[in-house]
């Protein structure tokens, strides 16, 4: 289905409630939030598996799950594992998205996204899913799943796979002689896996030549955007990425302006994060 466009004067209607503000004279978006207010973020794990992880930006949700088996590594490369990122934009999520056939371009994006955020930035160590060097490794799949689209799905698809890994155990590896040995989960502890660092997304739509920004957009506020910003960050304020929406140019104070932002906001998806998880 084709996605609907936006009236002209439903983007004139749209542009008009930012530029009234509120009594205080600080700008109002159509939901109420200031221009740097996230809506409300929350991350469920799964009761019956590991690695499965639920993110909930707003009305934005996105399910990741994490999968894993043992393949033969690449010559060049034997005593590295694989982590496999895909991103499936369920018609469930919006009337836009089709069901079946070939991926999306949003879909295609946002697994570029992730790829970007996770593998490039080595957020894994793969080399610890090495299990005998030139001959069996584990590949990890991470599959996102996209139900229900309202802006801003990069942000909780790295937030959904963040936690889907966080949370994911792969089975116990024996070796006896010639022998490997993958032991149940009843059987044996499972092994989490050995994450370097955690990185997340921050995404942030620009309006007005870029002279407006708005952290965590809307689907409706994202139609009438000049474009959009993500920036990944870890838990120590390292940028992992930055990403942008194609033809976007952005000066370098604009720039600077979206980083510092981000480090304030991306505290907020950390938080929610950990809640998620159980203190030891």
């Amino acid at each position: 289905m084709r996605e609907r466009l936006l009236t002209t004067c439903e983007r004139e209607f749209i542009h008009n409630v930012m530029k009234e503000g509120g009594e205080d004279g600080e700008l109002v978006r159509l939901d109420g939030r200031g221009k740097s207010e996230m809506r409300r973020v929350l991350v469920t794990l799964g009761r019956q598996q590991y690695g499965q992880a639920t993110a909930s930006i707003g009305n934005t949700q996105a399910i990741c799950r994490v999968s894993c088996s043992i393949v033969r590594p690449h010559e060049d490369r034997p005593t590295k594992g694989f982590v496999r990122y895909g991103v499936t934009l369920s018609p469930m999520a919006s009337p836009d998205y089709d069901a079946g056939g070939r991926p999306s371009a949003a879909s295609i994006y946002l697994t570029r996204l992730l790829e970007h955020i996770f593998r490039e930035a080595r957020a894994l160590d793969d080399e610890s899913l090495c299990i005998v060097a030139g001959e069996k490794v584990w590949a990890v799949s991470v599959n996102v799943t996209v139900t229900n689209d309202d802006g801003n799905m990069e942000d909780a698809c790295a937030l959904a796979a963040l936690a889907g890994l966080m949370h994911f155990r792969r089975p116990y590896v024996s070796i006896a002689g010639q022998d490997v040995v993958v032991h149940p989960f009843d059987e044996h502890e499972p092994v989490s896996l050995a994450i370097n660092h955690r990185p997340l997304n921050v995404t942030t739509a620009l309006f007005d030549n870029g002279d407006l920004a708005l952290v965590d957009p809307t689907k409706i506020e994202l139609k009438v955007a000049d474009g959009s910003i993500s920036v990944a960050m870890n838990t120590h304020g390292e940028i992992c990425g930055i990403n942008s929406s194609e033809g976007l140019a952005v000066d370098p104070e604009q720039m600077e302006a979206i980083v510092a932002a981000t480090k304030h906001r991306v505290t907020h998806l950390f938080t929610a994060l950990n809640k998620a998880f159980p203190k030891e």
